[in-house]
């Protein structure tokens, strides 16, 4: 029985091309969400509460926040002032409960930032191919959730129970398979992430939640042309992405009548520096 959990589901892209060169369509992004045991029961019984609700209303089983937002199949006709206060109600147990969430973000510009790994090659008898940008940006996700517990165990140690039951959307593999990492086994248990489908779990659902408003936030943030200014879509994701507890990306205030693309790409030009890379990828 899961009393706590990580949970991973996976952003892709936006699906549109973007018009920024840190976007590229290449990208493959994951997101954790951790819940721990001290909250979870409370998180599950509201989370039912909307799901059982939503599928009286509208006959939709689970949610996946890109049809709602998209205003696709069974929420065609859902009005916007109901399908926001869906997001809103998500948002709330980020906020009343301050899940933990990473974010991670891999494309082929990894191996040109880093020639080296262009010769890597997986160790044979395991499912991972490091050669696969997802099963990257998976494993990159991983190692950096089990750092950030570590760290924060040491400023807070005994309030998360570790190690942690983890469980990714279906799709990677089909559902009741297992990944095996073969380390990080203090963050998590048996050193392993469980298939799950979406439908059957709450996490992965509030994983879906994060995973598109963060990814959808990045994508808002490289398409905006200078002066032309955020609309109320825009501005609300926005918002909800700045409440999230992030434990692994920078927040930035922004103007919404000024800020562009430009000021983006500023951000990640200087990111880049910072780390030693070329200020802008290259095109390949």
């Amino acid at each position: 029985m899961v009393s706590r959990g990580i949970f991973i589901d996976d952003a892709g892209t936006p699906g549109t091309h973007s018009k920024s060169v840190f976007l590229p369509e290449d990208r493959k992004s994951f997101c954790a969400v951790i819940i721990p045991d001290k909250v979870y029961s409370e998180i599950e019984y509201a989370m039912n509460i909307l799901l059982n609700g939503i599928k009286d209303d509208y006959g939709v089983e689970e949610i996946h926040c890109t049809d709602i937002y998209s205003n696709r199949g069974p929420w065609k006709e859902v009005s916007i002032s109901k399908r926001i206060k869906i997001f809103d109600f998500l948002t709330s147990f980020f906020v009343t409960f301050q899940l933990p969430v990473i974010f991670q973000t891999i494309s082929h510009q990894l191996f040109e930032d880093h020639p080296s790994l262009k010769s890597f090659t997986s160790p044979k008898g395991i499912w991972w191919d490091f050669k696969k940008v997802e099963h990257l940006a998976l494993f990159r996700l991983c190692h950096v959730t089990h750092n950030l517990l570590k760290e924060f165990e040491q400023v807070s140690p005994n309030n998360l129970s570790k190690p942690f039951p983890t469980f990714i959307d279906e799709g990677l593999v089909k559902a009741g398979s297992e990944i095996e990492l073969m380390r990080w086994h203090e963050s998590f248990l048996n050193a392993k992430i469980t298939s799950v489908r979406s439908k059957d779990s709450f996490g992965i659902q509030l994983a879906d939640f994060a995973a598109f408003c963060i990814s959808r936030s990045q994508w808002i943030m490289g398409k905006i042309d200078p002066g032309k200014g955020l609309n109320e879509a825009d501005k609300h994701i926005l918002s909800i992405s700045g409440k999230l507890n992030l434990w692994n990306l920078d927040k930035f205030e922004v103007d919404h009548s000024t800020f562009s693309r430009k000021n983006y790409e500023f951000i990640m030009m200087k990111d880049r520096k910072e780390k030693g890379l070329n200020h802008k990828p290259s095109k390949k």
